[in-house]
């Protein structure tokens, strides 16, 4: 099977660290920003432009209630209040993307379809009603070295400095 190279964009509930690798089955805690998508390259003037475009915002979501994605409905997730906040992230991380030619694997997700959400992980999850404050951006590698099984953090961008 051949595997492209794919990327992904979160928001960590939990602390990451650039070059940190995990395994598929193993996410921090995490709000997706922009779903797997594809991109000729990922380089640094989209680097800079998503940490100026993000820079200063203050980003608090709050559990809204249960559900569960996936086929058969095993995939067991908080989804978020659609704050306007939350939103205007979503869209500033996908246009950027979109400008940069980004494929998406699920468009039907992104701007007016986004569902925000938190995964439940092995480490934890976002109860109904809880609230946190989102503080960072985290690029992650999808393939890294080829390898569908691991993700790798390319780049974290704080979001609240101003």
């Amino acid at each position: 099977m051949t595997f492209t190279q794919k990327y992904t964009i979160i928001s960590p509930l939990e602390p990451i660290s650039e070059g940190q690798v995990f395994e598929s089955s193993n996410w921090p805690m995490h709000v997706t920003l922009a779903d797997t998508f594809a991109i000729d390259s990922i380089q640094d003037d989209f680097i800079s432009k998503l940490s100026t475009s993000s820079e200063g915002r203050s980003v608090k979501i709050s559990g809204e209630r249960t559900a569960y994605f996936g086929r058969k409905k095993e995939v067991e997730v908080t989804l978020l209040h659609l704050s306007k906040d939350l939103v205007e992230l979503h869209y500033v991380v996908v246009g950027l993307l979109l400008d940069k030619g980004a494929s998406f694997n699920d468009p039907q997700y992104t701007k007016s379809g986004y569902i925000g959400h938190v995964t439940k992980q092995k480490s934890g999850y976002l109860n109904v009603r809880e609230s946190r404050e989102l503080n960072s951006l985290a690029l992650i590698d999808m393939f890294p070295g080829g390898n569908p099984y691991l993700r790798e953090v390319i780049k974290i961008i704080d979001i609240n400095k101003s």
